[in-house]
């Protein structure tokens, strides 16, 4: 993977480790969104690092990776979810249209 110039989602991207993460992207000389389900920490977070994109929305909820898929997913060679301990074990969501044989089968 080249590391300049990419496009990258990172779910869950306004604490921890993936703020983290995106901030080394954002360094690094990628166009970084990053989604989160508290409105508050998404604002903070663009306040501190302006050039990331923000998008509120919940990586448990096909709708809202939907809506992701819809709006990044022609530019957007990289996608990291889940980045951390989930209570609820959300699944990763790859948009029909991009969908794998091996990853269907879970191999």
């Amino acid at each position: 993977m080249k590391t300049r110039g990419n496009v990258v989602l990172i779910t869950g991207g306004s604490a921890g480790i993936g703020l983290t993460l995106a901030k080394k992207f954002l360094q690094t000389g990628n166009r970084v969104i990053i989604t989160g389900r508290d409105e508050a920490k998404l604002k903070q977070v663009k306040v501190s690092y302006p050039d990331l994109i923000t998008e509120l929305a919940d990586s448990s909820q096909e709708s809202d990776l939907q809506m992701l898929a819809e709006k990044y997913g022609d530019g957007l060679p990289t996608f990291l979810q889940g980045l951390g301990l989930s209570p609820n074990k959300a699944q990763p969501y790859i948009a029909p249209a991009k969908q794998d044989s091996d990853y269907e089968k879970g191999l």
